[in-house]
């Protein structure tokens, strides 16, 4: 009977420090204010707008639409929705554009900066053949 005492006995002792040391901190956690979230201030930095672009779609074996005309500083992004890998490799022997493979569901982007005309073809498939005429 001895033993059953003793063990409720401590028991109810563990139970009660659990209660208030919890009730402690939980009222100290109440009464700490959390510190507000600093928002960094962007003030009168000039924003720079995002260059406009032009998408061409790489699918069934071809590059559409084929021929563009674009403003110099316009990006255009190939996307491949071919099952396929393809590149976008200029006719200059890749100097301004050379994408490396495309796998399916990717893309690649390129920034054109001055005006000329730039013709290119995928390096896997020949007969995907394309034209970017850019001016001012």
């Amino acid at each position: 009977m001895k033993k059953i005492i003793a063990g409720t006995v401590i028991v109810v002792v563990f139970a009660g420090a659990a209660y208030f040391v919890g009730r402690n901190s939980a009222k100290d956690s109440a009464q700490t204010p959390e510190a507000a979230p600093v928002i960094p201030r962007v003030g009168d930095a000039p924003v720079t707008p995002a260059a406009p672009f032009v998408s061409i779609n790489i699918k069934k074996g071809s590059f559409d639409p084929a021929t563009i005309t674009i403003k110099k500083g316009t990006e255009v992004v190939w996307v491949n929705t071919d099952a396929v890998a393809h590149t976008v490799t200029s006719d200059d022997g890749g100097i301004t554009l050379n994408s490396q493979s495309i796998p399916a569901a990717h893309s690649f982007a390129h920034l054109f900066t001055e005006a000329k005309t730039v013709s290119y073809h995928c390096a896997i498939d020949r007969a995907m053949k394309g034209t970017i005429i850019i001016e001012n």
